[in-house]
This record gives C-alpha cells, structure tokens and sequence, in this order.
C-alpha cells in the first residue's frame, strides 16, 4: 500500500454544494480532473494527470477499504464510502466518494469518481469503523453502506447544480446584454455614419478593445479616431470609454486633433491603472486644403493610397500610446500629408489586422493588407480589403486579437455657401446699424500658446445666438483670421513654404518652432452683432495683430481671378462674408457675416477697403 507523507492535523474542508470529479484508466491513472477536484487536492492538474489515484491517499485510511473498492468496480458495480484523503501540503480532508466505471461506448475505458461534502455524522461514523479495522476487528463494510436512494440523491444533487449553473449562465449572458447596450450607447454607433468613411470591427471577445470614432467639426473637418486598448473583452473595452466624450464633444466645438489628443491623454491617464493605457490614432482631413493630419500613439500608423490604390504615403510613429506620459510631459504635435486630388485615400488599422493568423499560425502581415487595398476601382476596394481578411482565417471563428480596420476618402471642396462676389475697388461701404451684444478678447502670447481660441469664440457666439445652421461659416471665418493674425501677423510666416516637397509638413514644423520661440505679440479679437436699418443682422469680426502687415491686395486679386473655391486661407472670407475689410496694411482685417436664415434673402457680397486709420 502506498504511503503518502508528510501529513499534519490541519484540516481542509471541501466547499458545500462543490462536486469533485476525477477519471482515472482501468489502472487507476488520472486522466481528468476537474478545478474542485486540483484545488482540494493541493496539487497543480498538471501533476495530477498521468499520477495514479492514490497519489492523495492518507495513511489512516486502511487498506482493506480500498481492496473493497477495487474488488467491487472491477466487478462493474459503483463503491461508495466517506474517504479521508491527504492534500500536497501534509493537511487532510474527508470526501463522500462515489465511484463507478466508465464507459465510451460499450467499451469498459476506466472510471470515474463523483466526491462532495459528507456531513459531520457521515465522518464521525466512518472514523470509528476505520480505527476500529486498524486495530484488528474484523468489521463488515457493508454496514458502512449509506443511506438508501445515495446514487438517486447524488443524481439530484448534480442536476440542481446543473440548473444552478444555466441560471447562473442566463443571468450572465443578460448582464453582457445590458452591459453591451450601455457599451454601445457611450460609443455612439450612431454616429457612425459617414459617406466617406468605411469601418470594420470584429470583437476576440464578447466586447471589443478596438474603439472607432467618426465626426465632423463646425467647418466641416473629417475627424476620425482609432483606440486599441490594452487586453481585449469587457475590461478593453471600459478602458478605452475615457476616450468617446472628449472626442465628440471637442470635435462638435471645432478643436484641432492636438488640443483632443492632449485632452484624451489627460482622461486616459486619470482613469486607468498603471498597467492599462491605449493605442491610438486620431485623424483630421480637410476636404478645402486638401491637409490630412494625424497624431499617432502606440500603433500601427497610417498610410495614404493614391487613386490607383498604391501606397502614396506612410505615416511615421511618432508617439507613445495614451495613459502612459503624465499631462505634462505629453507631446501632442501632428502630422501633416497633402494630396492633390478627391481620389486619395487613407487607411486605418489596428495591430490585430497585420497580425491576424491563419489555420497554420502564419500572420496576415502588411504586405498582404497592401495586396488587399491595391485595387484601382474604388468602390471595390473595400469589399475586396475586407473578403482578403475573411478568406485568410478560414474556419477560425475567432481571432486572437480584436480586428479594426477603416478607410476614409479624401474629399475635395467644401459645404460652405457660394456667394455673389462682387469686387469694386471704389467702393467705401460702412453699413451703420444697432450693436445688439459685443464681445472682446486680447490674447497675449501666453494665452496664444496654450488656447484653442477659435472654438472658444465659436462657443460664445452659439451660446448668445443659438444658431446652428451657421456655425460651420462662422467658424470657418475665426478660424482663416485668428490664424492669419497668428501666422503672418505675429510669428511673420511666409506661405509660399507650403508649395515645396513636403511643404506642409516643414511650414507647420517652422510654425511650431516660431510659436515656442515667441515672445512677445498679441492678438485682438472682438465679435458684435448688428441689427441694420433695413432689418437685417450681421455678425462683425475684427481681429488685430502685432505684427507688420501683410500684402493683401495678392488675397484680392487670387479672388478676382479664381473661378473655383480652392483652398484655405483668406480667400474663403471673399466666398461667405458680406463684406470684407484690410486696415493697418493688413495688420487688422474686418469682416461682416450676415445671420439671416440661407432661404432668406442675402444681401450682395462686397469687397471693402478702408485706408490704414479709418475704421467701420
């Protein structure tokens, strides 16, 4: 008889309404055990499997109870008996045993044991006949048989522990239910609904760690944002929800992808442990100068194809995911891609694409996502990109990662209103009228450097006015001045950097540099609305700088000649507003935006000059 030692007087007490399983071969090897049955037993299952079933006998037990055993399964029939078994670690607990044999088929393959909490009674009984057979008496085990309908009672047993769990099992799979609305609801699926945005997204999990996000500025900017949070599942998923609010609120309000990424970062790092922090990309493509900026963190980046689906152009990885770099330390610069024509597109994707296996282990790679995406038929593209993934995992229903993947057309042109542009150089209209409300702002080159002005301003006039059928225009105006006054005004850029190679990216790196090495300058900015004798209201914005001056009669005759509405700039000023104005040699520009309803109408745009001195 095997004898297991050490042993102690330390007791384990198997868990009420806790069914140990174990099977073992015709030889009394383990070939399965369950989590009840490793954990009373003190031993890893891997240290169980392949041992021999006495490996947890105790000492105390006498032989002749398991010659009994053996001597009854061997003959087909079930044994059971309340059993004192040894844990790894010496302390020992009792079982109520059931054994029988097990069958596949009509093929005898071993047996398998059903073990639960015996009563005190049980235990007490059982001790005293084992003492009294180690002392010598010859005692018959049958009057160790239990209680009558044992196997009917231990069958009850189990289905109640089954209904239990299928219970257990509905009122997860509710939860999940409740938990993936709620999940969906702070996502905003609704919201994802852009022409010019295709998406996918495929969970590892019940709920995916891979997070979308599609929305439009005031002026009408694609913005588009990308998380991978660390895991997959429930947990993923809740990690990346810091992200959702900061990204729609702030683009709804017009702020930059810098001022959002530094505004994400800062809840990210809040909300998360140490451990957690989430990849991400967030993009901006402006259809009006054709500019796509990004700033990415911690995964793959970006890359643009051209219209024939080539790749035109890699994005760099610039920055460490989100919730890992305290606030202060974070680097929120961008960067920026021009292309020429609405025929560009970018792609977006998650790590779990690129490394998405197949049946054989073999990941899907870059260069095959490059194969997908390389269609010249654009409305196939997608549909192709999307069938390569299908087809490469094969029967795989699950992947081991959550899969993300976009594709954003790169639009031309602009939603803003064409309006009559009349150009008379002789004129000298000043419209009078009652100022209704105004408002007033000077901006230091502290403030410069740390606000997002344009959607401040923005925000006081929805605040005041309440007009959302306009603000797309009006932003679009404060935000042409402001970084007029800021670029060529105070930091004295000259925009003929843009139309080098790479021009973009090396005028907004010398806007950058300029703006850290700036000290001294202002910007001033005031905002009324006018009610006009003849009944109508506009919206006056004048905004000064620090600067010099810039050549604006360049602005004026672009418009006269430019048939199309291209680009940024000034020139878009001539396009919205009623009248606009130059004063100080271009160091002060006046514009009047008219606030009545687009099916009213509108009076005849002008072109306005006033001499340095004169004002409206």
């Amino acid at each position: 008889m095997r004898i297991n030692l050490p042993v102690s007087n330390s007791e384990y007490f198997v868990k009420e309404g806790e069914v140990l399983v174990s099977k073992t071969d015709l030889n009394g090897s383990i070939t399965y055990c369950n989590r009840a049955f490793a954990e009373a037993s003190g031993f890893l299952e891997s240290e169980l499997i392949g041992q021999p079933h006495n490996l947890v006998r105790h000492p105390d037990m006498p032989e002749r109870v398991f010659a009994d055993c053996w001597k009854t399964i061997k003959e087909g029939n079930s044994w059971h008996g309340i059993i004192k078994n040894r844990r790894k670690s010496g302390e020992f607990y009792w079982i109520n045993a059931n054994i029988t044999p097990l069958f596949e088929g009509d093929e005898w393959i071993g047996y398998v044991s059903l073990r639960y909490k015996p009563s005190a009674g049980q235990i007490a009984q059982a001790e005293n006949i084992y003492i009294a057979i180690r002392s010598g008496k010859l005692i018959d085990l049958n009057s160790h048989e239990p209680e009558k309908n044992y196997i009917g009672r231990l069958q009850q047993r189990l289905s109640e522990k089954i209904v239990a769990q299928e219970d257990y099992y509905d009122q997860s799979e509710q939860e999940l239910k409740i938990a993936a609305r709620y999940m969906n609801k702070l996502i905003a699926f609704d919201k994802l609904r852009d022409t010019a945005v295709q998406f996918y997204l495929k969970p590892a999990e019940n709920f995916s760690g891979d997070l979308i996000a599609i929305a439009r500025t005031p002026d009408n900017r694609l913005h588009l944002m990308l998380a991978d949070s660390t895991g997959h599942g429930l947990l993923a998923a809740l990690a990346a929800m810091p992200m959702i609010h900061p990204f729609y609120t702030m683009t709804g309000k017009g702020f930059t992808i810098s001022a959002i990424a530094k505004e994400i970062n800062k809840k990210v790092w809040q909300s998360l442990p140490v451990s957690h922090f989430v990849a991400a990309m967030i993009v901006s493509i402006d259809s009006v100068s054709h500019t796509v900026e990004v700033w990415s963190g911690g995964c793959p980046p970006p890359f643009m194809l051209n219209r024939e689906g080539k790749r035109e152009y890699q994005f760099k990885p610039r920055h460490l995911a989100m919730g890992i770099l305290p606030p202060d330390k974070f680097d929120s610069s961008v960067e920026y891609f021009s292309y020429e024509n609405n025929g560009s597109s970018l792609v977006m994707f998650s790590d779990g694409v690129i490394e998405l296996e197949n049946e054989s282990g073999e990941q899907f790679g870059m260069e095959r996502l490059l194969e997908a995406v390389n269609v010249t038929d654009i409305s196939a593209r997608w549909e192709r990109t999307i069938s390569e993934l299908g087809e490469y995992c094969g029967n795989k229903t699950k992947s081991n990662d959550d899969l993300a993947l976009m594709m954003a057309q790169c639009e031309s042109g602009g939603n803003f209103t064409r309006r009559k542009l009349i150009t008379d150089q002789q004129a000298q209209v000043k419209i009078e009228g009652n100022v209704v409300w105004q408002f007033a702002l000077t901006l230091t080159m502290h403030q410069i450097k740390t606000l997002d002005v344009v959607p401040l301003l923005l925000d006081v006039v929805q605040q005041i006015e309440k007009d959302e059928e306009r603000s797309g225009e009006i932003f679009m105006i404060l935000s042409e001045m402001f970084n007029n006054a800021l670029d060529h005004g105070v930091l004295k850029l000259n925009s003929n950097l843009k139309h080098v190679e790479d021009g973009m990216e090396k005028y907004f790196d010398e806007r950058a540099d300029r703006l850290a090495h700036t000290d001294h300058g202002y910007i001033q900015l005031s905002l009324e609305k006018v009610l006009s004798a003849d009944g109508s209201a506009f919206l006056r914005i004048r905004v000064t700088d620090s600067g010099a001056g810039f050549d604006y009669q360049q602005v004026v005759d672009r418009v006269a000649t430019d048939t199309q509405l291209h680009g940024r700039g000034l020139a878009l000023l001539f396009h919205v507003c009623r009248s606009v104005g130059f004063l100080k040699g271009g160091a002060e520009i006046v514009v009047e935006f008219d606030l009545l309803k687009a099916d009213d109408e509108l009076l005849p745009l002008r072109t306005e000059w006033w001499s340095p001195g004169e004002g409206i």
